[in-house]
């Protein structure tokens, strides 16, 4: 067998370096950045944004810049007073959003905001995204009714008639129900657990270490999620390297796709 030389081996990790992207990151979360910063962003396996604010030809952009698979966030559970269309949906909200006091909880039983959710949906499809970002099934877990689990239900399996991926982000109290009730569980590809690792002090506007309890119970959830077959992704929030390190040695080992962030409102 011949020898490969050191300047031919240079070459062919150089190559192999180049054709695999050694910039290419595993998964990032920006859906509170400017357009125009969100445009640059390349290199991303999985890159969530907020589609509303952008064009078919911006996501056609974002494929330009080497990112696989882009998905857009979408709120099914709760409405936020700067969207366009909060005055035709207050009278059916629920209550008071804990420490994010322009949004409220949305009753997702209601028929015009299930029709509403899922013709945006359609709207984001048709921009050429590859899924959606689902956040606030929390609804569930701050009012556990029947109609409100069942209202949850009818949008997720409406958006995923769609043809796209769905990642539910938080939503343990829903997800879990879900796992029990149907196997295979199809009409959710992933979930995304926020501060499994890392916890928000909204008062002192500081990032903390998550308590061990908590810990421990998304451990469980997430391997719950895993075994019904679902993609798993973490959102941390930290600066602290070595908890930074953690996260990292903790998802490689796992298996899960993990993002930290060192901003709350993800830009």
């Amino acid at each position: 067998m011949k020898k490969i030389s050191i300047i031919t081996l240079i070459s062919i990790l150089a190559l192999t370096s180049s054709f695999f992207g050694k910039d290419s990151k595993e998964y990032g979360v920006f859906i509170g950045r400017e357009k125009n910063k969100v445009l640059r962003l390349k290199n991303y396996n999985v890159l969530v944004v907020d589609a509303q604010y952008l064009s078919k030809k911006n996501i056609q952009c974002l494929r330009k810049n080497n990112n696989k698979k882009v998905y857009s966030y979408l709120n099914v559970g709760s409405v936020e007073n700067f969207r366009p269309y909060y005055s035709q949906f207050k009278s059916i909200t629920l209550g008071k959003y804990e420490n994010w006091p322009e949004e409220r909880w949305v009753d997702v039983s209601k028929k015009k905001w299930q029709k509403f959710i899922l013709k945006k949906g359609k709207a984001l499809k048709k921009k050429n995204i590859d899924g959606l970002f689902i956040d606030n099934a929390d609804v569930y877990y701050n009012y556990k009714k029947k109609k409100i689990y069942k209202g949850l239900t009818v949008i997720l399996k409406s958006l995923k008639a769609e043809k796209m991926d769905i990642i539910i982000n938080g939503g343990d109290a829903y997800v879990l129900k879900a796992i029990r009730n149907n196997h295979p569980l199809k009409y959710i590809d992933g979930i995304n657990q926020e501060t499994f690792f890392s916890k928000i002090n909204f008062k002192r506007k500081k990032f903390l270490k998550q308590n061990p309890k908590t810990t421990a119970y998304y451990k469980t959830y997430c391997r719950k999620a895993k075994r019904a077959g679902l993609s798993v992704y973490l959102i941390e929030y930290t600066k602290n390297k070595a908890l930074i390190r953690q996260i990292s040695k903790f998802c490689r080992a796992k298996g899960y796709r993990y993002y930290i962030s060192s901003s709350v409102e993800l830009n």
